[in-house]
């Protein structure tokens, strides 16, 4: 490149056929990569339409039940199953044979009206049934959401719901959660508690109990544990139990037989500075009743558990094989 006035025109006219070069490789680059996650997309659609029709009722059997067994983390998966017969005739063909995939009842996502299909059309099964109650509520920071005649009418909806699926599964029920906010659902949880104070769940050998915020254990809100006289002792009875921020309380007899616990409470503290304390005595009492249990996970979490020295009970659980614990922010001084 000459040093002179030519030779510096020269070079900005390289830069700038350099620079025009890098904007379109770039451009391209961007299209190229749109268009190749396009083919993957593409690929997959192609892939499933052309290979799925070859596979046999059996196979699709199999993957189907697979599908089916809930999620990593445990939690039973209630969208999975409800999806596949969606997917096309052929599946839904051979989802109907499963009954497994019908398994999962959910009172927050399905109507009564598919309560009433799953009951009929699987009128001759054994005990599969794993259900979850939660008031059907998505709640809105809206006046109206809070307002209570909508909570009266989700409250009706949900022991409604639980009427009907009592009355014609209460025998093939093996496993039953609540999830619940007793801010917002205690209007339900009361109904709850006129309505089934008694019952009889013979076939059931799972109860999750679950609150977002803490349910301390008072006598005068006995309501909330509505489930404390139920019937749960009919081989091969209540064997895994699990509680989140509420120490359920449920016939001695009925704990005797617990051979899986799950304790957990202070995991979403409210306001430390207007709530009650959870003692540690209580839990130590509930404790003393799982005579029988072999795996036990207990989590206390946060400064509103506390205990007075010299003032806890001695708890022998000869059966345990099992320990699992977490104390994080506890104040046993306190």
């Amino acid at each position: 490149v000459p040093l002179s006035v030519e030779g510096v025109k020269e070079v900005k006219d390289a830069i700038g056929q350099a620079e025009r070069i890098t904007r379109s490789l770039e451009s391209f680059l961007l299209c190229s990569k749109d268009r190749l996650e396009r083919l993957k997309g593409s690929l997959n659609t192609v892939a499933a339409r052309s290979f799925f029709p070859l596979l046999t009722d059996d196979i699709l059997t199999i993957i189907f039940e697979f599908a089916s067994f809930g999620e990593v983390d445990g939690k039973p998966d209630y969208r999975t199953p409800s999806r596949i017969p969606r997917v096309s005739r052929r599946f839904r063909e051979v989802a109907s044979r499963l009954p497994i995939l019908q398994r999962f009842i959910d009172s927050g996502t399905q109507s009564l009206e598919r309560l009433e299909e799953l009951t009929s059309r699987h009128a001759n099964t054994g005990p599969i049934f794993e259900v979850r109650m939660r008031p059907m509520q998505s709640r809105l920071s809206s006046a109206y959401e809070y307002s209570d005649d909508l909570q009266e009418k989700k409250a009706e909806a949900h022991t409604l719901f639980f009427s009907r699926l009592t009355s014609s599964l209460s025998s093939r029920i093996t496993s039953l959660r609540f999830d619940y906010y007793l801010e917002f659902d205690f209007v339900a949880i009361e109904k709850m508690d006129k309505h089934f104070q008694e019952l009889s769940l013979p076939a059931l050998e799972v109860l999750c109990i679950n609150h977002e915020d803490p349910v301390f254990d008072d006598p005068d809100d006995l309501y909330v544990q509505f489930y404390r006289n139920w019937d749960l002792l009919v081989v091969p009875a209540l064997k895994v139990l699990k509680a989140l921020n509420v120490i359920p309380r449920l016939r001695p007899e009925v704990l005797s037989g617990v051979s899986e616990c799950s304790l957990s409470i202070g995991r979403h503290p409210v306001d430390e500075a207007s709530a009650a304390e959870w003692e540690l005595t209580t839990v130590m009492e509930f404790l003393s009743h799982l005579s029988a249990v072999k795996v036990l996970t207990l989590d206390l979490h946060g400064a509103l558990i506390t205990a007075e020295n010299g003032d806890l009970p001695t708890v022998i659980l000869p059966t345990v094989e099992t320990l699992w614990t977490s104390f994080v922010g506890v104040d046993f001084e306190s």
